[in-house]
């Protein structure tokens, strides 16, 4: 049944008497069970310092796998601290804000940015109706080429804390520059400040700062900004080979930018502080990973002649070069946490030194020590990080101790083969960019043993007990919407060897056997490089001419022979069977016996292998006959049905076990194969081989090859006379055959993971099973389908909407227990709001070039026929009219968008399920839709249906809030408009419980601002079925950090709270009276002595025990109340609590702030705890 029940109930201020400590438990390991991937994380520390938010710290380790290219932070090798809070940037071509020009000169070199270009204006363009605005023609043209760079795509914010996350990029619009949300599950606001300059070689907008309120109100500052400065690297050669490097003539490009605002302060939304955090910088100095990229001359069968002359390097310049690698040098002041303070005056404290064996060296640092203090400077827990450096050069945490003066418990991580792993910038990776073993051939069980180098495989806790993580690849059965080609799996290629010995006679000077017998015949099913040995391994002839004979290969047509069926299949026997034999390549033959060894890449088909003997051959009479022998051999891969998945994109859970002193106390698996069946041409279904439900959304490539052509005016010499006309010389075509060696594949992240399962399931040793399913792009891609496999597809650089809102996203949970039986199951469905925001600009990308514009560096001279680039010959003015060179002809254009999308439960459906004495099965069904508030996201209305008594009813909560509208019995505009401003925007203002369409109750929350900004519940209305809300809750005043202070049900006695220790914890509880009947300097000089308290007292001994004795003299003063006190640890717990009646009971602490002992009032133990841990 809905919950209808009237909340009138006085809030819980006070929290209940202390309780043991946890031991370290075995508790459950969160999964992403869409992902595989584990939540490993180990607490450090936690603290609430508002009603509405805590503070954690943490450190959180990603099991997916170590790419080769990633360096790890100060924590080491797959952590990170959890508790840092960021705003980074993502730089896409230029900084934003840059303005690099030195001068008012159109033609001045230098880079503009998107806050200076007014890119944004241009993205509702209609190219289709040919009118292209001539400031669309500039921007294209300096987006390209030009020494006055525009860049054409807005850098990418990202923003972390406190549990909110998404992304937004920064328009200027009219001058200011406003932040455009693209990506975020919480409707945050976030403010920019800047500062705004003019004139010329500095940029024209600095962000100083960002400031993000959440949807309480409460307000980050990002102030502390981390810089990056990039120096551009390249290395590679010419079309002629002549080397091309960085010097005088080819300078590298220097880059410095605000690459991140580090989180400073956190305050209330009436602007006191919470917290206050502050930096050291370190400096770090890397490279970033590189990329290759390669042009090869494809239409010219040798050097053509404008490679040839005098003029062969200029030429050669204006041509893309023949091979290139670039990359950046990297310096990054980066912001390490130093403290955070909070306004209780709590202190944290990261301690690290200096160096990391990943960066370069007397750079970088390690955390090695986190300590909390409380406001007096006491240590009231100590962390220490112990790191170690393998063999390779990469760091990894070993052990954290919690440290006391006497005892440490220790937390000690083990990793698979850490000194196996190699160091940054190895080429022994796969296409996703981990380790792959530098095998010599596939193995798949080597290959997988080789991504798990480096992995945290088990944590072993103080308590003896032992948490073990076993991994296995990812299993991808589809790429994109299709299932993956089985014969192109590395698991399902066979190496195979191929022979035939091949011999024959000419027996008189007129015969011959041309060719010789003997036919090697095979079939190659991929894409392949074959391996060909052969010798001549016998001859007898004293006249044998080498020359005339030739091993040759040859692809021919078998009708015969069908790829895709199953079971034996014909081959070819001899060439009667075959048709259109083509040679391929021919082999020479010689007299030295020697093996020869060559390798051919060949495509699909059939192919002949044989000895040719030249129908021109004959012997000579006086030399009897001729014998010839050649052993010969293919090496090839061959088909073999073991798997119908592709296996990496890194590492899956499979196993998590608990052990306890090397005994298995409980162990989780997961299976992740499809729970239907599905098959293609290219993916038949096998009984006996699993097929995987893991999706990739991208394409497997790690290289991209595509033609380049490009008409050039490549003169050989100059002319004679009066210079060199462009307009009157002849363009020759070059055509290149350009690939690029990316980094790793592309393809789109879901989740932070390349694959996404749409099958889960889950068993836990002796506890039954749960199975899941989810969505995943293959109801949602990214990409079209002929994006994943076209080797070079069209803009394949170019962003792409991103999706994953869509993605993992549970649709349906079924429960067994052990025996099978299905318990519960719980189908949901779901709601997208496709475009909460979309943004427009567009990407530029080669598609062909202009003869012309090489003669030209800026775009007022290009338009109007000046050539002004330097030539090795002299050059006359050609307009360029007429030519098909306006920009928009030859240089691509693709749209792109950023959108904001967001996915709502729209309806859930549970039934649960039940068995008799004869297994027969019964069930319950019980259905639930909502709709959402899109200014706030939540929840709008709950309908719930249930069948009571065999009949079906429907019961229905509506909330409302500050945004999207309330009744017109909440007469309270004040009020949300206050909340707007501030934006507390998810206040539940009005919960209407309805039954089969009639009201039933209404439940209002009224707010006041009880001082400035300070907003808080004022009174709680109740009214049954359409009668006029009444008070039954009353809160009559807060302090300055939303605390209350006075609060009572309505025409009920008052109570108030005094709030000490910096007002963060209640020391006095009074009953039966008002706030105002306690002299402002009582309250005063009860919370400056808790303030003071900084030791463990019983009775009026100590700083505590004189507050003990100031809360018992305000308990005598009111005889007429009710006074209960309490005196705290703030960070550890509280010390004592005398009730009403002034009966105390003390509690005790050990060094790690674990209750010890419960004591009476006189001091005699009533509980005691002891805590043993492995030694």
């Amino acid at each position: 049944m809905a919950n209808v029940l009237i909340a009138q109930e006085l809030p819980e201020i006070i929290l209940p008497s202390p309780t043991v400590a946890n031991l370290m438990r075995f508790e459950e390991v969160p999964v992403n069970h869409y992902t595989g991937i584990p939540d490993i994380s180990i607490p450090i520390y936690n603290t609430k310092i508002s009603n509405t938010l805590n503070l954690s710290i943490d450190l959180n380790y990603n099991p997916s796998g170590i790419r080769i290219d990633e360096r790890s932070g100060w924590t080491g090798t797959g952590w990170s601290l959890g508790s840092e809070s960021v705003i980074s940037r993502t730089v896409m071509d230029v900084p934003d804000e840059i303005y690099s020009i030195p001068n008012g000169s159109i033609s001045a070199p230098g880079d503009i940015g998107t806050f200076n270009n007014n890119f944004d204006e241009f993205g509702s363009i209609n190219f289709q109706g040919g009118n292209v605005p001539a400031q669309w023609e500039e921007f294209v043209w300096k987006t390209s080429q030009g020494a006055q760079h525009y860049d054409y795509q807005p850098d990418l914010y990202q923003f972390s804390f406190f549990g909110f996350s998404g992304r937004f990029i920064i328009i200027n619009e009219n001058g200011n520059l406003v932040p455009k949300i693209v990506s975020s599950e919480q409707k945050v606001e976030i403010n920019i400040n800047y500062n705004t300059y003019s004139g010329y070689n500095q940029n024209q907008f600095e962000i100083t700062s960002f400031e993000v309120i959440d949807t309480s109100g409460n307000k980050f500052l990002f102030s502390a900004i981390e810089t990056s400065t990039s120096t551009s690297a390249m290395q590679g050669a010419n079309q002629l080979n002549e080397l091309i490097v960085q010097g005088v003539n080819n300078p590298p490009k220097v880059m410095t930018y605000s690459s991140s605002w580090k989180l400073t302060s956190i305050s209330s939304p009436n602007d006191n502080i919470l917290a206050t955090y502050t930096y050291n910088t370190i400096t770090e100095e890397f490279d970033t990973p590189r990329s290759y990229e390669s042009n090869s001359l494809t239409n010219f069968i040798t050097l053509p002649a404008s490679l040839i002359g005098s003029l062969k390097s200029y030429n050669a310049g204006l041509m893309p070069p023949k091979w290139m690698q670039t990359w950046s040098q990297l310096e990054i002041q980066s912001l390490k946490i130093k403290d955070i303070t909070l306004h209780n005056q709590t202190k944290i404290e990261f301690a690290r030194f200096l160096g990391h064996p990943e960066y370069a060296p007397l750079t970088g640092c390690q955390l090695n020590n986190i300590k909390v203090k409380n406001n007096n400077g006491s240590i009231v827990k100590n962390i220490n990080l112990i790191y170690s450096t393998s063999s390779n050069n990469r760091l990894f945490l070993d052990q954290i101790n919690d440290t006391t003066a006497s005892e440490t418990l220790p937390y000690i991580f083990h990793y698979e083969d850490k000194d196996s792993l190699p160091g940054f910038g190895s080429d022994y990776k796969d296409n996703w960019g981990y380790y792959n073993g530098n095998l010599p051939y596939y193995d798949i069980q080597l290959y997988e043993n080789a991504v798990k180098k480096g992995l945290l495989t088990s944590i072993e806790y103080p308590t003896g007990g032992k948490k073990e993580f076993d991994y296995e690849l990812h299993e991808i059965a589809y790429v994109g919407q299709e299932l993956v080609n089985i014969y192109e799996l590395p698991e399902n290629r066979d190496s195979a060897l191929k022979t035939i010995s091949y011999e024959g006679f000419v027996e008189t000077p007129q015969q011959q056997q041309s060719p010789l017998n003997g036919r090697l015949f095979f079939y190659i099913d991929v894409p392949q490089t074959i391996n060909i040995n052969y010798n001549v391994s016998n001859s007898i002839s004293n006249a044998i001419i080498y020359g005339n004979h030739r091993l040759e290969l040859s692809s021919v047509n078998f009708l015969g022979y069908d790829p895709y069926a199953t079971g034996v299949q014909p081959f070819p026997s001899s060439e009667n069977d075959v048709t259109n034999i083509t040679p391929i390549q021919s082999y020479v033959l010689n007299s030295n016996s020697q093996n020869v060894s060559i390798t051919k890449s060949v495509t699909p088909g059939f192919y002949m292998l044989r000895v040719i003997t030249s129908p021109f051959y004959f012997v000579d009479p006086s030399n009897g006959s001729t014998y010839l022998e050649v052993d010969a051999s293919v090496n090839l891969s061959e088909f073999q049905y073991n798997s119908r998945n592709l296996k990496g994109g890194g590492l899956r859970i499979k196993h998590i076990r608990f052990t306890d002193n090397g005994i298995e106390k409980s162990k989780t698996s997961f299976n992740y194969d499809l729970d239907s069946n599905d098959s293609s041409l290219v993916n038949p279904h096998d009984p006996n081989i699993p097929l995987s439900s893991g999706v990739f959304d991208g394409s497997i490539l790690m290289t991209r090859t595509f033609p380049k052509r490009m008409n050039l005016i490549t003169p050989i010499e100059c002319q004679q006379g009066n210079g060199f006309a462009p307009g009157n010389y002849p363009s020759t075509l070059y055509v290149f055959q350009s690939k690029k060696t990316l980094n790793s594949i592309i393809g789109g992240m879901t989740k932070g993971n390349y694959v996404g399962y749409k099958n889960v399931s889950v068993s836990q040793s002796n506890n039954g099973r749960t199975d899941y399913e989810f969505t995943t792009s293959l109801e949602y891609p990214n990409y079209p389908q002929f994006y994943y496999n076209w080797e070079s597809p069209p803009y394949f650089e170019a962003p792409v909407p991103d999706t994953d809102y869509k993605r993992g996203l549970l649709t349906k949970q079924s429960i067994y227990n052990n025996g099978g039986d299905l318990l519960k199951e719980v189908a949901n469905e779901y709601k997208f709001e496709e475009e909460l925001a979309t943004y427009q600009y567009y990407h530029t990308f080669y598609n062909g070039n202009c003869v012309f514009d090489v003669f030209y560096t800026n775009y007022y001279n290009f338009s109007n026929g000046i050539p002004d680039a330097e030539h090795p010959c002299s050059v006359d003015t050609t307009p360029v009219s007429g030519a098909n060179c306006l920009p928009t002809d030859y240089i691509g254009i693709q749209p792109v968008y950023h959108k904001w999308g967001k996915s709502f439960l729209k309806e859930t459906i549970s039934k649960d399920y039940f068995y008799d004495a004869l297994h027969t099965q019964f069930n319950t069904e019980s259905r639930q839709t909502f709709v959402y508030n899109t200014g706030n996201f939540q929840i709008k209305e709950q309908n719930s249906y249930v069948f009571e008594s065999g009949v079906e009813q429907h019961y229905k909560t509506k909330y409302y809030y500050p945004v999207g509208g309330v009744p017109a019995s909440y007469n309270n505009a004040a009020a949300i408009n206050k909340l707007n401003t501030i934006n507390k925007i998810n206040e539940v203002l009005v919960t209407e419980n309805y039954k089969n369409g009639s009201l039933l109750t209404k439940i209002q929350n009224q707010y006041l601002e009880f001082n400035a900004d300070l907003i808080e519940l004022s009174a709680v209305q109740v009214a049954k079925e359409n009668n006029i809300p009444e008070d039954r809750i009353v809160y009559h005043k807060y302090d300055l950090y939303g605390h209350p202070l006075e609060v009572s049900k309505a025409d009920g006695m008052h109570i108030v709270y005094i709030w000490g220790y910096n007002q963060s914890q209640p020391i006095a509880m009074i009953e039966n009276l008002d706030y105002a009947s306690i002299p402002t300097q009582t309250i005063a000089n009860l919370q400056s002595l808790s303030d003071s308290d900084n030791d463990r007292t019983l009775g009026a001994s100590g700083n505590e025990g004189a507050l003990r004795t100031a809360l018992n003299a305000l308990r005598v003063s009111y005889p007429e109340a009710m006074v209960s006190t309490y005196t705290y640890d703030p960070l550890v717990g509280v010390t004592s609590m005398t009730d009403a009646k002034g009966y105390t009971m003390y509690y005790e602490y050990d060094e790690f702030n674990r209750l010890k002992q419960v004591k009476d009032a006189d001091g005699k133990i009533l509980n005691e705890t002891m805590y043993h841990y492995k030694q």
